[in-house]
């Protein structure tokens, strides 16, 4: 049985409604949904039954005066892992109406067709024995007339989870329903179909992330668009990715391989229909940077074709495979506990991407069109000036030098407290760190090190992370720290030594002022000078050097 996703949103239930869809149909087919209604949450493939990819998306008419009536739902969806019968199971509960909409969808193709026969029935508990949020609510009668829909592959079904009378609101979820069994050369396929059976296609990925690796250089400028949920209003943003060889930059900005750089502009917003009244959302964005193809097959863990699609680029039309591409985006110290899906449109012939789509973390969908892509010409003036920007970037804060630290008292991983202030008179040596931070193993576990090498001194290394204990737990036994871990949930320490990334390393004297303050440390070494002057070092034992390993 394949489970996905629950969303809980707390809400105090006010009333409890006996609806019901005697008199009224829930479903019907449609071949277009509206551009207002967002994706549920399911990346295209992933609720597949009986050969059929199921995809939800959801208009939730929030501009509405009675939305308040409807906040606060939790849904699921499912599919359980009987064959030949793979059923689709969902609910959704409106929290404060005490009211739960659901149904099992049994969708089966119809052999020798195009066709998708999809029947309806009363929700059932899956063999895994989930039950509804609340099972002391039932679930919103049926009507009985259930006659089964046959639809196109490619085509949608609305259902009307919640009618809450003449001149109210109705929450409409749609379903869009593809087979996977039919390619471009069936013959029940009208010309130009674009659906195609799965198709494993790593090895694309691995050329085109090849291809952009081996350029000179290269530059990728393009356009992201997403509409924001709940409304009838686009987020639009431009983009652009820079790449170049080391022969190809300044004596001193080259390094042992391809700089790339990313850049995101500014973020406009627009109505999409022009009749709509609703407001402009408050709320704010994350545009992820994109166009970084030459890392395209870095961290892949699966990729297939399940489409194809003609997009015109640069005055030519290209035909595109359509990849489904799933990453492990898991941190080291968790392995294998998040993928993301992705979408890219490429040109096989060229290894170009030509298009891509992707969710960023705040639910929002963008889509990537590239607008333009060269190869092999010098590169931008404003590429050579971030990078001379980012190589000039100060590497220590000598405004922190002979500040006296604030007074902290925080919580350490191990249960007990410490405060910064009952630590006068031994130095310290703080070191801030994320689990999310690449570098920043490698300089805790130099801390560790440096805690060995002066214990006689005195010297006190403490652990900062605004982590959860979970994580930091996790974190520091994949690299295998012994240090005190302080936990800094609210980020009063990072507030109070102005850290803004991580990892940043502190040398604290016995009077409680700042010796040395290390910003990013690429070479965690450069910390060695600094504390040999100020404390005497004993040799490294062998048992120390085992520590650290």
């Amino acid at each position: 049985m394949i489970k996905y996703f629950l969303v809980f949103s707390l809400a105090i239930p006010l009333c409890g409604h006996c609806q019901s869809y005697v008199d009224s149909p829930f479903y019907r087919p449609t071949s277009a949904i509206p551009s207002t209604a967002h994706v549920e949450g399911y990346s295209h493939g992933s609720l597949r039954a009986n050969g059929i990819v199921i995809d939800l998306s959801e208009s939730v008419p929030s501009s509405s005066p009675d939305f308040d009536e409807i906040r606060g739902w939790s849904v699921q969806g499912r599919i359980d892992g009987i064959k030949p019968a793979q059923t689709f199971h969902f609910y959704i509960q409106y929290n404060r109406l005490n009211v739960v909409f659901g149904y099992d969808l049994l969708a089966e193709p119809l052999e020798g067709t195009d066709k998708i026969k999809c029947s309806f029935s009363a929700l059932t508990d899956p063999p895994d024995n989930a039950r509804h949020h609340n099972k002391e609510i039932a679930p919103v009668a049926l009507p009985a007339d259930l006659t089964p829909l046959v639809i196109k592959s490619g085509d949608a079904i609305s259902i009307t989870t919640l009618p809450l009378g003449e001149g109210k609101i109705a929450v409409i979820h749609y379903l869009r329903l593809t087979r996977t069994d039919l390619t471009p050369d069936s013959p029940q396929l009208a010309l130009g179909t674009s659906i195609t059976s799965a198709e494993p296609r790593i090895d694309l990925l691995q050329r085109v992330e090849h291809h952009f690796n081996n350029a000179t250089s290269f530059d990728i400028m393009g356009i992201a668009s997403a509409t924001i949920p709940g409304s009838s209003w686009r987020a639009t943003y431009e983009f652009e990715t820079q790449g170049a060889q080391p022969a190809f930059l300044p004596l001193s900005l080259r390094g042992p391989s391809l700089k790339v750089i990313s850049r995101v502009g500014k973020l406009t917003e627009m109505q999409i229909n022009a009749d709509a009244t609703d407001p402009k959302p408050r709320r704010s964005f994350t545009m992820a940077p994109l166009g970084q193809y030459n890392n395209l097959a870095r961290r892949l863990i699966d990729a297939q074709k399940i489409g194809t699609e003609s997009i015109t680029f640069q005055g030519r039309a290209h035909s595109c495979e359509i990849i489904d591409a799933v990453y492990d985006v898991s941190p080291e110290f968790k392995p294998h506990s998040k993928t993301i899906h992705k979408h890219f449109s490429i040109d096989p012939s060229d290894s170009l991407v030509l298009r891509e789509t992707q969710s960023s973390p705040d639910g929002m969908e963008w889509t990537a069109d590239v607008t333009s892509i060269s190869f092999d010409l010098p590169p931008s003036e404003a590429m050579v000036q971030v990078l001379r920007n980012f190589a000039n970037q100060a590497k220590d804060r000598p405004d922190w030098i002979g500040r006296s630290i604030p007074d902290l008292k925080l919580a350490q991983l191990s249960g007990s407290s410490v405060s910064l202030g009952e630590l006068r008179g031994k130095p310290i040596l703080l070191d801030f760190w994320g689990s999310y931070c690449g570098p920043c193993g490698r300089t805790t576990l130099h801390g560790q090190e440096l805690a060995n090498r002066y214990k006689s001194s005195g010297l006190i290394v403490l652990t900062v992370t605004q982590d959860v204990a979970q994580d930091a737990k996790l974190w520091t036994e994949h690299y295998q720290v012994n240090l005190p871990v302080l936990l800094d949930p609210d980020g009063v320490a990072f507030k109070g030594f102005d850290v803004q990334g991580v990892p940043v390393t502190i040398l604290v004297d016995e009077n409680g002022k700042v010796v040395h303050y290390w910003v990013g440390l690429e070479d965690p070494s450069s910390m060695d000078s600094v504390l040999s002057e100020k404390l005497q070092p004993r040799p490294i034992s062998a048992v120390g050097s085992e520590q650290r390993h």
